[in-house]
């Protein structure tokens, strides 16, 4: 089963669209919940029940804090380059998580981040993820 944490757990990968739609950088700073996941294949899903209440918060000090299936909290910190609209996270808290993940944002405006990177059978995912205010 696809989750927010497959969204998550996320390795190196290629993009595959040119540049990204990045309204603001700084629009990243926000609390987001993901709205629904699309395969490779363009098949969408929305997250599963156990998901509904798991969000992924970016802070203006370059840390973020998610929670996964409603049970784990992760917090780490995070870094975008501009240039590449490439989007890394780091954690440690963890041992079954990755320590880094990188993930290329597709679009970012004031409510609405999509992101796109590979599960960790390597497969390729977009994450629609809303604003929550």
């Amino acid at each position: 089963m696809r989750s927010f944490a497959l969204a998550i757990i996320f390795g190196l990968f290629g993009s595959t669209l040119c540049y990204a739609q990045i309204a603001n950088p700084l629009f990243i700073i926000n609390t987001w919940k993901m709205l629904k996941y699309e395969e490779e294949s363009g098949k969408q899903y929305s997250p599963p029940s156990e998901m509904q209440n798991d969000y992924l918060k970016f802070n203006a000090d370059y840390t973020y804090e998610s929670l996964e299936y409603n049970q784990n909290t992760i917090k780490g910190t995070w870094a975008l380059n501009e240039d590449s609209s490439m989007l890394t996270m780091r954690q440690t808290m963890l041992d079954s998580y990755p320590k880094a993940l990188i993930m290329k944002i597709l679009k970012l405006t004031v409510t609405e981040l999509v992101i796109e990177g590979n599960d960790a059978a390597g497969n390729v995912l977009i994450i629609y993820n809303e604003s929550v205010k």
